[in-house]
């Protein structure tokens, strides 16, 4: 793949609400909106199929929401000039119940390569006893049949980043899950991004870290669950963010908003739009970006050098009420022909700021002759003598990313952090007590 996949997946929007009309309906949009040649996947998640399997033991299409088989909507998206993705699971039902692939991953695969389809999402519910402790052989399973189609699937490993997929599945699958669910709230959005951050060595072209679907536009509630109260949605200045941070880290790029509701708000478009950042995702040497800088002063909740282990899993913020604090990131993406993206990240809570960098001493990126363009058309200056780039007004939780390409001389950059992947190993310990800590807040709620 010459980048990861970007496109649009009923779950985050719909969850197991979903219907033939509906998802043809969303792929007709991004064809009116002009965004079919940045999100070209249509992805179908659970809830698609059949409570009971065919005499034969196929899969098949619920016959209320998918009156006409999935070959026919498969066939429909194709004549948009999009592609189209599914979803099943490694064990034995899916997370809302139905028939998964355990026992079935050759049939599964030839079965949905025969419908037509282009993508394929596989999750971790329902599992056996064996797979508790060990997915990883039946995620392989899947992807030895999927590579015997004749037709070219794109496999997606949804394994939460609980049993290491970074480690196992860059053999055989395009992406991983790097965590559990997303949900819309932005500080979710920053734990999956400071959690996702380190496993950058693992990502390869044509294998990426996945950071889960897009929040932009979504409303929903707390961990996805029903019964907690709905949230506030992302801000326009937090939708630029996120968007900016999944294509600076190579992360497929998965929408879920409502592109065919009558109050579509036009301004998420323009930034879902932003085809020089996405761009970025593209680049050919596709190496992830990396949070190079981090610039803190004042009230902040834990400081980022006290996060560790298990505690790199909750998110960093200034904590206002207690008084004006900075909180700066800067993230670097190496490109081809010695350009570097920069990202400007105000994580702060409470100021407007301009913030200003020494590519030299801050990124360690020495290049003469630079063209510099910000892709989000902010304010902002370079003084080409002292080598010093300032973002001016940069919004709390707002960001800019620049492009810097020499126009001639020669460029060294040093500021790559250089971890071996194969001797580096994430601790599953932490997700796993994460989930617990869940488990236990929820009786306490419940009782």
């Amino acid at each position: 793949m010459a980048h990861p996949v970007r496109g649009w997946n009923t779950w985050n929007n719909y969850q197991f609400n979903i219907t033939e009309d509906l998802i043809l309906r969303q792929a007709q949009a991004i064809v009116d909106l002009n965004l079919s040649h940045l999100y070209n996947y249509i992805v179908i998640d659970d809830c698609w199929m059949s409570p009971e399997r065919s005499l034969s033991n196929e899969l098949q299409a619920d016959s209320n929401s998918f009156p006409n088989g999935m070959k026919s909507i498969a066939d429909k998206v194709h004549d948009l000039g999009l592609k189209i993705g599914l979803y099943t699971s490694i064990g034995e039902t899916t997370c809302e119940g139905l028939p998964a692939s355990h026992g079935y991953y050759y049939l599964d695969a030839a079965t949905i390569s025969g419908w037509g389809f282009d993508f394929l999402k596989v999750d971790t519910c329902g599992l056996t006893r064996e797979q508790m402790f060990n997915p990883a052989p039946f995620y392989e399973q899947m992807g030895v049949a999927l590579k015997a189609q004749e037709r070219d699937i794109v496999y997606n490993v949804c394994n939460w980043g609980i049993w290491e997929p970074w480690i196992f599945a860059g053999d055989f699958a395009a992406s991983w899950r790097t965590t559990t669910d997303i949900f819309p709230t932005f500080w979710r959005v920053l734990q999956i991004v400071d959690y996702s951050e380190s496993l950058a060595p693992f990502s390869k072209p044509g294998h990426y870290n996945d950071l889960d679907m897009l929040e932009v536009g979504v409303s929903g509630t707390l961990f996805n669950w029903e019964w907690t109260p709905k949230i506030r949605p992302l801000t326009h200045v937090e939708s630029k963010t996120h968007l900016s941070l999944w294509a600076i880290m190579n992360s497929p790029i998965v929408l879920g908003l409502n592109l065919a509701s009558p109050d579509l708000d036009l301004k998420l478009v323009e930034i879902l739009s932003n085809e020089k950042l996405l761009n970025l995702q593209a680049d050919p040497i596709q190496r992830p970006a990396r949070r190079q800088l981090v610039k803190t002063e004042g009230p902040l909740i834990a400081p980022t050098s006290l996060f560790t282990g298990f505690l790199t899993m909750l998110p960093h913020f200034c904590f206002s009420p207690l008084g004006d604090c900075t909180y700066v990131e800067i993230w670097t993406k190496q490109l081809s022909h010695d350009a570097l993206a920069v990202m400007v990240f105000n994580r702060g809570s409470s100021k407007i700021r301009d913030v200003k960098v020494s590519l030299k001493e801050d990124l360690h990126y020495s290049c003469e002759n630079l063209i510099v363009e910000d892709v989000w058309n902010s304010d902002f200056s370079y003084d080409d003598e002292l080598y010093t780039l300032t973002a001016s007004k940069v919004a709390p939780q707002g960001s800019t990313v620049f492009i810097l390409t020499p126009s001639s001389g020669i460029c060294s950059y040093n500021g790559i952090q250089h971890i071996d992947a194969n001797n580096f190993k994430i601790d599953s310990n932490r997700l796993v007590l994460l989930l617990l800590l869940w488990f236990i807040s929820l009786r306490f709620i419940k009782s």
